[in-house]
C-alpha cells in the first residue's frame, strides 16, 4: 500500500470514525449482537395530537377547522387518531400496528431544539455523552458499526464508531479516495521506490511508537493506524452511498438496508424532514403537520414491507432482527396560536418498530394538562407510583432490545415494550 493510499485509509477511518476502540476487537457479529437499529429523526417537533394522542380535551386542545373531521380510533391495538386526510397512517396501522408500539410522554425538559435533540438521543444534556445508536453499536467489528447519512448525532466517546455521510456526501470523497485530488498540492507524485521507501518508513514509525507506548492512548492510536491499513478495501462498501439530499426517505433507507444485508452496519439514522423538506417546527399553518404524518407512514409501509423481503447473510428476515425507531426531539404546545401553529412542547411521543418490540402497545399517557403521567414500567399502565418518563427510559428499552447491559441508561428499561 502506498503512502497516500495509506494516509487516504486513515483519514477516511479517522474522519468517519471508523475505527474501534481498544479492547472492542473480539467483539463477534452473532446471536444477539446481531441486532440492528434504523433511527428516524423528524427534524422540528412533531404534533403528538395529530396522530399519537386521540385526546379531544374541550378547552386544553384546540384542533383546527380541517382537523374538525378528527376522530378517535384504534387499529391492531394501538389508539390514534384518524382522519381523511391521513389515509396512509391507517393503512399503515392496518399494516403493522401488530409491530408497532408507542410510547407517550417522554419529557425533554426543554424547548430549545438543540438541547431537547440531545436530551432525546443521549438522555442528558450535558455535552459528551455519546446517542443510542452509538452507545449500541460501540463495539461492533462492521464497516460501519454506526452510520450518520442525516440528522443529528452524538457520538461522544463511541466516535470510532460512527460514520457521518457528511452534508455534502463528503464520507465517499473520502472512501474513493478523490478528496486527495481537490486538497493535494499541484505537483508530481514520488516514483514507485519512493512511496514504497515512504509506506515502509511510516509503517515502522507506527510499530516502533506502539513498542514503546504498550499502553494508553497512544497504543490505541499506534493500532488504528494499522488497522486503517488492513481496511482500505472494506471501505469500498461505502462508495455508492448517496446523500439523502432531495431523496424520498424510503429510497434513502434502502441504502441503510444493502448494508444491513450484508452485515455492514449495525445502526442507521435517517433525518426526516416531512414533504418539501419544511420540517415539523410548525409556528404557523400546523396543518402542514398533517401532509407530513401522511408521508411519513407511506414511506414506513414501504420500509416495513422491504424489512420483510430482505435476508441478511444468515437467510433471517431484516424484519427479525431489526427495530425501527421513529422520534422527534419535542412535542407541540396542546393550545394553537395566533398564526395557526403551536409551540414547543416538553413532552413528545415515540414508535418502536420490528424486532423485540411488544406491538400493538400504547405506554403512557397525559394527565388533564397533558403533561406525561407516570408508568408502571413492568405493565406499562399509569400509576401514582410509577416513574416519569424520559428519553433514558427510552435508551435502556433499546439496549434491553439488544441484549445489552441497561445499568449505563441510569433508569430500567420499559419491560411493557419488550416483546
Amino acid at each position: 500500500m502506498h503512502r497516500r493510499r495509506f494516509l487516504g485509509a486513515l483519514a477516511a477511518s479517522m474522519g468517519a470514525g471508523l475505527l474501534l476502540p481498544l479492547g472492542a476487537r473480539s467483539y463477534a457479529l452473532s446471536g444477539s449482537a446481531k441486532h440492528r437499529f434504523l433511527f428516524i429523526h423528524c427534524t422540528g417537533g412533531w404534533d403528538q395530537f395529530m396522530v399519537f394522542t386521540p385526546r379531544f380535551d374541550p378547552g386544553t386542545i384546540m384542533r383546527s377547522e380541517q382537523e374538525s373531521s378528527a376522530v378517535a380510533s384504534e387499529s391492531r391495538g394501538l389508539p390514534f387518531v384518524d382522519h381523511p386526510a391521513r389515509e396512509r397512517v391507517r393503512a399503515f396501522l392496518e399494516g403493522y400496528g401488530a409491530q408497532t408500539a408507542f410510547l407517550h410522554g417522554m419529557e425533554v425538559r426543554s424547548v430549545a431544539h438543540d438541547v431537547c435533540r440531545r436530551l432525546l438521543l443521549t438522555g442528558t444534556s450535558r455535552p459528551g455523552a455519546g446517542d443510542w445508536g452509538s452507545r449500541l453499536s460501540a463495539a461492533s467489528p462492521v464497516v460501519a458499526p454506526m452510520l450518520v447519512l442525516s440528522g443529528p448525532s452524538f457520538a461522544g466517546p463511541y466516535g470510532p464508531s460512527v460514520v457521518r455521510m457528511g452534508t455534502a456526501g463528503q464520507l465517499v470523497e473520502l472512501v474513493d479516495g478523490s478528496w486527495q485530488v481537490k486538497t493535494a498540492p499541484a505537483t508530481e507524485l514520488p516514483s514507485e521506490s519512493v512511496q514504497a521507501m515512504e509506506d515502509a518508513f511510516a509503517l515502522s514509525r507506527v510499530q516502533d511508537f506502539q513498542a514503546k507506548a504498550p499502553t494508553g492512548q497512544g497504543t490505541v492510536f499506534a493500532q488504528d493506524a494499522l488497522s486503517a491499513q488492513q481496511r482500505v478495501s472494506s471501505l469500498a462498501a461505502l462508495a455508492d452511498l448517496q446523500s439523502s439530499t432531495g431523496q424520498f426517505l424510503s429510497d434513502t433507507v434502502e441504502q441503510v438496508l444493502d448494508l444491513f444485508e450484508r452485515d455492514q452496519a449495525m445502526c442507521a439514522a435517517v433525518e426526516y424532514l416531512g414533504t418539501g423538506d419544511l420540517g415539523f417546527d410548525t409556528h404557523a399553518g400546523n396543518d402542514l403537520q398533517s401532509v407530513h404524518f401522511d408521508s411519513l407512514f407511506g414511506e414506513l409501509s414501504v420500509i416495513c414491507k422491504s424489512l420483510e423481503q430482505r435476508r441478511d447473510t444468515n437467510g433471517e428476515s431484516l424484519m427479525s432482527n431489526t427495530t425501527v425507531v421513529v422520534l422527534s426531539e419535542m412535542g407541540r404546545h396542546p393550545k394553537m396560536n395566533f398564526r395557526g401553529g403551536r409551540e414547543h412542547w416538553t413532552y413528545t411521543p415515540a414508535m418502536l418498530i420490528g424486532a423485540g418490540v411488544a406491538g400493538g402497545r400504547s405506554v403512557g399517557s397525559y394527565d388533564a394538562a397533558m403533561q406525561g403521567e407516570k408508568v408502571d414500567l413492568e405493565s406499562g399502565e399509569t400509576f401514582a407510583g410509577g416513574e416519569a418518563l424520559d428519553p433514558r427510559h427510552l435508551g435502556a428499552t433499546l439496549m434491553a432490545i439488544a441484549d445489552q447491559d441497561t445499568a449505563a441508561a441510569g433508569v430500567p428499561p420499559i419491560s411493557a415494550l419488550l416483546a
